[in-house]
């Protein structure tokens, strides 16, 4: 079941996004853009499994039990084969202005972030350290990456 938005929450991001739009007209310039589509299969495996019936705990709101279950017991005699196959592509979409200095960039991994490592960690985990890569190679700082999304209307 979804849970209900926060109010004060809808009202706080319909306000950002509406500062986002204006920033965004207010920045307009001409620019090119590019892209390009790496892999890094060092840090993929699959983490979901078919298992046998009867063997993955019923749904506890009442759904379809699934068949799948993540990140079971290494060498769980229980497990049938992966769900599916992992997606190596790492695609780049990249935004500059005309004097080469960067505008945007999105990149696109078929990797999720694993979370705390223990309990209480708090980390930005491999994309953290993707993203000050990025901002290096790019010649940007994260620092001021940061503050230019601010609204600055003048």
């Amino acid at each position: 079941m979804q849970s209900l938005p926060e109010p004060k929450y809808v009202e706080w991001l319909t306000v950002r996004i509406a500062d986002c739009v204006r920033l965004a007209v207010k920045r307009l310039e001409p620019a090119r853009i590019g892209w390009g589509l790496g892999r890094e299969e060092r840090i993929l495996f699959t983490r979901r499994y078919l298992m046998k019936p009867g063997t993955v705990p019923p749904d506890p709101f009442g759904g379809v039990t699934d068949k799948v279950r993540t990140s079971p017991r290494v060498l769980d005699p229980n497990i049938l084969g992966p769900e599916g196959p992992v997606d190596p592509q790492v695609g780049v979409l990249a935004v500059e202005s005309l004097d080469g200095h960067p505008i945007c960039l999105l990149g696109n991994y078929g990797l999720h972030s694993i979370g705390e490592i223990r309990p209480g960690d708090v980390s930005a985990d491999y994309f953290g350290l993707w993203a000050e890569a990025i901002s290096r190679l790019a010649g940007a700082s994260l620092r001021r990456g940061l503050s230019s999304v601010r609204p600055d209307y003048g």
